[in-house]
């Protein structure tokens, strides 16, 4: 009898033969050689066990085109896209409230199941926790080196969702999917984050310029 293991294949009865299992790129293949030199092998095969391909792959993730901060009062006409931080800030006084922005290339997709902003960072002001909201503009036409808060594109939308951001530094995620579908005709998404009912805490968020943990567009 022959075993498809580890453990040594029992000799042919009536032979002198020395036997070994040599496994191939597919399937196993079991040989031995008689005491004449001449090899044999095994006529019955076992075949590798298919794993079905899912019937639409994911689409991934997307990196920014690009993206950038904005900032009110003395700061309303100096561009921000270079840094390697996104500040959001929902300021208490002229001059320290930040909106961020977003840019993602969505062309080729016809629909998604779901699609999440992640955004790397955190409260780094103190340990509250920060209310976050994500709202999307339509006007696509705004570059990195040239996004002003004067210039800045106005939101088309109510808050896509809203989270909570404390001042452990990971991914936070919002739900962007239905207003990336409701832009997938012209094939870019540009979506703004900022903070909620001035509660003037400094939220950081890597840009795509910084090293490390970059924002994400996670669709399927």
């Amino acid at each position: 009898m022959f075993t498809f293991s580890d453990q040594k294949v029992n000799e042919v009865p009536g032979k002198q033969a020395r036997s070994f299992l040599r496994y191939g790129k597919t399937k196993p293949n079991l040989e031995w050689r008689e005491s004449d030199g001449h090899k044999k092998k095994a006529s019955n095969e076992i075949g590798r066990e298919e794993k079905p391909v899912p019937a639409t792959p994911p689409a991934g993730v997307k990196a920014p085109i690009a993206d950038a901060y904005v900032l009110d009062g003395s700061g309303a006409g100096v561009n921000y896209g270079t840094t390697p931080t996104l500040y959001v800030k929902d300021g208490t006084a002229a001059g320290y409230t930040r909106k961020a922005y977003l840019k993602f290339d969505v062309s080729g997709l016809t629909a998604v199941n779901s699609a999440k902003l992640r955004l790397f960072g955190g409260n780094t002001q103190d340990a509250s926790n920060v209310q976050v909201k994500v709202s999307g503009a339509a006007a696509d036409g705004w570059t990195e080196t040239g996004l002003t808060w004067n210039n800045a594109p106005a939101a088309v939308t109510g808050a896509l969702s809203t989270i909570q951001v404390g001042s452990t530094l990971t991914y936070y995620e919002l739900d962007v999917t239905s207003f990336v579908n409701d832009q997938l005709s012209d094939g870019i998404v540009t979506l703004i984050v900022e903070g909620v009912s001035d509660q003037d805490r400094t939220i950081q968020f890597n840009s795509r310029e910084n090293p490390a943990n970059k924002p994400e567009l996670v669709v399927n």
